[in-house]
């Protein structure tokens, strides 16, 4: 039975949700006991959406199913494991047992749940779990007991990180934040194995050059990313973090001292019971390969691995790694004899359900030689309204109150798109630094203002008008020789002479968004960089010519 004051505060926070008088919604919430309103305000802020006709009945189907998929309340990922969170934390307080304590451990499980970050957990009290730990951490302070660890897990199956496993990396920052060190593990061995999960078939199997490469890659991108949070702030250096290859102890084994040492802790009923094997046995094409059908066992001992040499008791990872999660779980347990946990986070989708990933074919990249910043910057400064929020709460560092007072802004006049804006800052800022970040906006606000070019440098222009229409042009050895209206002519811009002496009688003939006073002779510094001359007519008609040296 769920208690009464949890009832009372998830129906004062659906008021809440749900357009209810302000007024009679704060009247509930002022009748609730403290835990009531603790449950009110996780409520409010989930992402509970119900429509006008729903009724309390409703409220069983949700808390029997994990996904909620109902028709009469959709509840956003995660939300369902915060109301088993909320519940057992009722139970407790009901029992008059202590509840999850006031330490670093609770404070990073409750910014988590309050970021909706949360998909799923192997236990309710990982608050509680990690405070002890971090406890006893403090209280032996013995050199070679470190503060316990928190590990994610990236397989190098690319040369960069994408946007979608930008989630887990700041996960892991947040742990360092509230003191707990973070490791991120760079799958060099099981990227050779290939994991199953989410995939319709088998991946294809990386030369060993193509894995360093990628591995030095990714290794690259995270480095960057934590000296970036830590630069931005100060309170990321409250762990340390470790990037780490699983090839460094798988190195250490055969195959048959492996098998007969970890075979025994695996059951194959147990095995093919994972959510990912099932599927892939009962797809059409049956291409589940003994290869990957030992991924499970690799992640699992990469936890038990982890947990014996550097006293790491969570793992986190997306909500397609919850089978290999408790895969480890367990090996731990039996091996160890000791409890170890998991942890799951909602897979990063925009508001019409698609997954930001290379899987879905719109990888935006966190490496810049393949998504520059400025490219970056206008991915997220595109990002819909109803997204806004829930991407400042799983990929900044901004604090949940900070992250309502810009949405409160932004909803006053989303025209002016104040939320993306400040949304492109925080993520570039996070991803390549404030340098870059600096250089996307000025590039971004010079295309709408129409700033002069010649502060940028090559590709920074190449970036600016990847999408505009270019053409080749042989550079003359004298540029005076050529006039510019004759070369916007030549271009396409105008279709006549008289046409583009119009516009420049108009102003709105434009080389390099300065406008052109009257006809004249292209120069030498209408040539960016010795390669590039951009022309544009009126606000938004560019056309790039793209100069070749002289025959």
């Amino acid at each position: 039975m769920y208690s009464e004051p949890l009832v009372r505060g998830l129906w004062a926070g659906l008021s809440l949700r749900t357009g209810a008088p302000r007024m009679a919604a704060r009247q509930a919430m002022s009748l609730l006991t403290p835990l009531g309103a603790q449950c009110a305000t996780f409520c409010a802020r989930s992402g509970v959406l119900i429509g006008n006709n729903a009724r309390p009945r409703a409220w069983s189907g949700v808390l029997r199913d994990r996904q909620a998929k109902t028709s009469a309340v959709g509840w956003s990922q995660g939300s369902t494991c915060g109301l088993r969170y909320l519940s057992s934390m009722a139970r407790l307080r009901a029992e008059g047992q202590p509840t999850s304590g006031h330490g670093a451990g609770s404070a990073l499980v409750s910014d988590l749940y309050e970021r909706n970050l949360v998909f799923d957990s192997t236990t309710s009290d990982i608050g509680r779990v990690l405070d002890e730990a971090l406890l006893t951490a403090t209280e032996n302070a013995a050199p070679n007991l470190k503060k316990p660890a928190v590990y994610c897990g990236f397989d190098p199956t690319a040369r960069s990180l994408h946007l979608g496993n930008l989630v887990a990396v700041m996960t892991l920052v947040r742990c360092m934040r509230h003191g707990l060190n973070a490791i991120f593990l760079v799958g060099g061995a099981t990227g050779q194995v290939g994991d199953p999960s989410g995939r319709s078939t088998e991946r294809t199997m990386m030369s060993k050059a193509e894995l360093d490469n990628n591995i030095a890659g990714i290794t690259a991108t995270i480095k960057r990313i934590v000296g970036n949070s830590i630069a931005a702030s100060e309170s990321c250096k409250s762990g340390s973090f470790e990037i780490v290859d699983n090839m460094s102890w798988y190195s250490q084994w055969n195959f048959v001292q492996f098998l007969s040492t970890i075979g025994p802790q695996f059951r194959v009923k147990t095995m093919l019971g994972k959510q990912t094997v099932k599927e892939r046995l009962e797809s059409e094409n049956d291409s589940l390969t003994f290869l990957e059908f030992t991924y499970q066992v690799l992640q699992a001992f990469d936890f038990l691995e982890l947990f014996k040499s550097r006293g790491c008791i969570l793992q986190v990872g997306g909500s397609d790694q919850w089978g290999n999660i408790t895969a480890g779980c367990e090996l731990v347990r039996k091996s160890a004899n000791t409890g170890v946990h998991g942890l799951t986070l909602p897979l990063v989708t925009t508001s019409g359900g698609v997954k930001y990933g290379k899987s879905a074919g719109n990888a935006v990249w966190l490496d810049s030689s393949m998504t520059s910043p400025y490219h970056l910057y206008q991915f997220v400064l595109n990002t819909a309204d109803a997204d806004v929020e829930k991407l400042f709460l799983q990929l900044t560092l901004l604090s949940p109150n900070e992250i309502a007072s810009v949405v409160a802004e932004h909803a006053l006049a989303p025209h002016t798109r104040v939320g993306q804006r400040r949304l492109a800052q925080e993520i570039v800022t996070v991803v390549h630094g404030r340098d870059s970040m600096e250089r996307a906006e000025a590039a971004s606000a010079a295309l709408f203002r129409g700033d002069a070019l010649n502060l940028f440098d090559a590709g920074e222009l190449r970036d600016m008008f990847a999408h505009a229409p270019a053409t080749v042009r042989e550079l003359p050895p004298n540029e005076a020789t050529l006039s510019i209206v004759d070369l916007a002519l030549d271009v396409g811009l105008y279709s006549s002479k008289k046409q583009a002496r119009r516009a420049i009688s108009a102003g709105g003939f434009y080389v390099n968004n300065v406008r052109v006073e009257q006809e004249r002779q292209l120069s030498s510094s209408d040539v960016l960089h010795d390669t590039v001359t951009v022309l544009r007519s009126g606000k938004r008609q560019y056309i790039v010519v793209k100069w070749s040296p002289a025959n």
